[in-house]
């Protein structure tokens, strides 16, 4: 904005832009939701009438019209926004306080096209959530193409993860959660290994049955570990999701707990609701499909440079 000095000493304001600013603006053909590149076009039309008080009505809108063409948007709408903020413009006070007393709770999803938009307006046509309004985020960010410069952390440093331990004599497979530290979990795991060994070598029979017991109560993986007489590799443990919050860990172990093959108890997922039951048998089949294909590709693979090898040899 730019504040000019009238002659009778008063003051007016004009929009302004440097003289070597490009003029860009979210593009109109970009990978965003339709409504945040409308929002923005509207913000700008906004901006220009409102900081402008210097320019005429004519003046302001070729000035919109030459910025937001330049970004790709169409006339049409240019001028539809235009008249929403004139038609604005002339609402009472009355008018605007009552719009804004109304709570709205905003919620966001991620963006994926075709299907945000069928949410977003589902919810506009609802008349039970009148109040609430969609708000959509890119997961393709900056970070997301560029290579991280800071160095890796390693894995048993990490914490709020999804961890996943195998058997070492058998395929069996634990899923759990952690908020501390990896190591701090496998410290946990180690100290409940280590109390079983103790317990195995008691020699009254009724007290190692009865502390057997209850270390088959703690977790799925020591239930495994007394029936079997079986260690985990907790040295070579894998992580299968993060989040940096806390709330999201249940329901994404659920999720992991559903879609892996698991020694895990069922009534871990006793909490998720019936309608994701579909979606987490359907993410489970295709996993294993998946899987399976690429076993055949691998075998494939060796079977055609065994095949190579031996016309060389010949």
């Amino acid at each position: 904005m730019v504040v000019v000095r009238n002659e009778d000493q008063s003051f007016s304001t004009d929009w302004f832009m440097k003289p070597i600013a490009s003029g860009r603006i979210l593009n109109y053909f970009s990978l965003h939701p339709k409504h945040l590149k409308i929002n923005v076009a509207y913000n700008f039309v906004k901006k220009v009438n409102t900081l402008s008080t210097i320019k005429t009505e004519q003046q302001k809108k070729e000035t919109v019209m030459r910025l937001l063409k330049l970004n790709d948007y169409p006339v049409s709408l240019i001028n539809r926004l235009i008249n929403r903020h004139n038609e604005r413009r002339t609402r009472t006070p009355t008018q605007l306080e009552n719009d804004d007393q109304q709570i709205k709770i905003y919620k966001s999803i991620p963006y994926i096209v075709g299907l945000s938009q069928q949410i977003t307006q589902y919810f506009k046509r609802s008349n039970e959530f009148d109040n609430i309004n969609i708000v959509h985020y890119n997961n393709n960010t900056v970070g997301s193409l560029y290579r991280a410069m800071k160095g890796r952390t390693d894995t048993y440093q990490r914490n709020n993860v999804i961890y996943c331990i195998g058997c070492q004599q058998c395929d069996a497979k634990y899923v759990g959660m952690t908020t501390n530290k990896l190591q701090t979990r496998m410290y946990g795991h180690k100290s409940d290994v280590n109390l079983l060994d103790k317990v195995t070598k008691i020699e009254n029979t009724s007290d190692r049955l009865h502390k057997l017991s209850g270390l088959k109560e703690r977790t799925a993986m020591m239930n495994h570990c007394v029936s079997t007489g079986h260690r985990f590799d907790l040295q070579n443990a894998s992580i299968l999701d993060h989040s940096l919050k806390t709330n999201r860990l249940p329901i994404l172990e659920v999720c992991h707990i559903m879609t892996t093959q698991n020694i895990n108890k069922r009534t871990d997922v006793e909490g998720l609701h019936t309608c994701y039951t579909g979606i987490m048998h359907t993410l489970n089949r295709l996993s294993h499909r998946n899987r399976q294909n690429r076993n055949d590709l691998d075998t494939n693979t060796i079977e055609t440079d065994e095949a190579r090898m031996n016309q060389n040899d010949e």
